[in-house]
């Protein structure tokens, strides 16, 4: 049937689709990103492991602190620098640094002067032994100070030259 000369029969609309050129285009955007996303994350990873750990061996420092007041014991937090880890003598929980995180004991009681082995001590008054620590995973440096006179805990951070 043709309407004013035009064949409306024979007129239909493109397909609608994509070519095989745009998919591969899309395919190969997408698979670049793919490949670039766990790069670009993987410091953030690095960040989030490492202050991860700083933040959880100063809340265990914390943690003895506070069990030292209540209970009025004192209460030990034993570190291993070689082991990379430590233990809270009040729960006898032990905890472990993740793997490329390092543990130096700075300014804490040894068991003997070549030592890597040391406690912090919480007295029932709330101070402490005090003492300095550093956690680093090679880029990153946390140090985590424990003043004797009021056993508080404070975390900062730096970057490693």
């Amino acid at each position: 049937m043709t309407h004013r000369g035009h064949n409306w029969q024979s007129w239909r609309p493109a397909a609608a689709g994509f070519t095989l050129l745009e998919i591969l285009v899309v395919l190969s955007i997408a698979s670049l990103l793919l490949t670039l996303v766990p790069l670009a994350f993987s410091g953030s990873v690095d960040l989030v492991r490492s202050k991860g750990a700083a933040r959880e061996l100063a809340a265990t420092l914390q943690s003895a602190r506070g069990r030292a007041v209540a209970r009025n014991r004192i209460v030990d937090v034993t570190l291993d620098a070689d082991a990379g880890r430590y233990v809270n003598s009040a729960s006898g929980d032990e905890r472990v640094l993740p793997k490329g995180v390092r543990l130096t004991l700075v300014d804490v009681d040894r068991h003997d002067t070549d030592s890597e082995q040391g406690r912090i001590r919480f007295f029932p008054d709330g101070s402490s032994s005090g003492g300095k620590l550093l956690l680093e995973d090679g880029t990153r440096r946390f140090t985590i100070a424990v003043h004797w006179l009021l056993g508080r805990v404070d975390v900062s951070q730096d970057s490693v030259s």
